[in-house]
């Protein structure tokens, strides 16, 4: 799905190749990291922003949740003075 969210991209360049490689296990995720080249420098911003959307909206409708960090929050009441 990343490598088909790259080639999606009119910024992105077809050679090289996009490539993805699995970089590490995280908490609660698995790292991988999307390596592509595009047509030139000032285009970045535009490239990563066009990359993140499609692989957020291809994973969505693959149906593959992004884990998010959650925290409890304990609340202590004090007694009155």
């Amino acid at each position: 799905m990343l490598l088909e969210a790259a080639q999606a991209i009119d910024e992105v360049v077809q050679d090289p190749a996009p490539r993805v490689r699995f970089t590490e296990f995280g908490d609660s995720a698995l790292i991988f990291r999307l390596l592509c080249w595009i047509h030139q420098p000032a285009q970045r911003g535009i490239a990563i922003d066009a990359l993140n959307t499609q692989v957020y909206k291809r994973f969505a409708a693959s149906g593959i949740q992004i884990p998010f960090p959650q925290r409890d929050v304990h609340l202590k009441t004090e007694p009155p003075a």
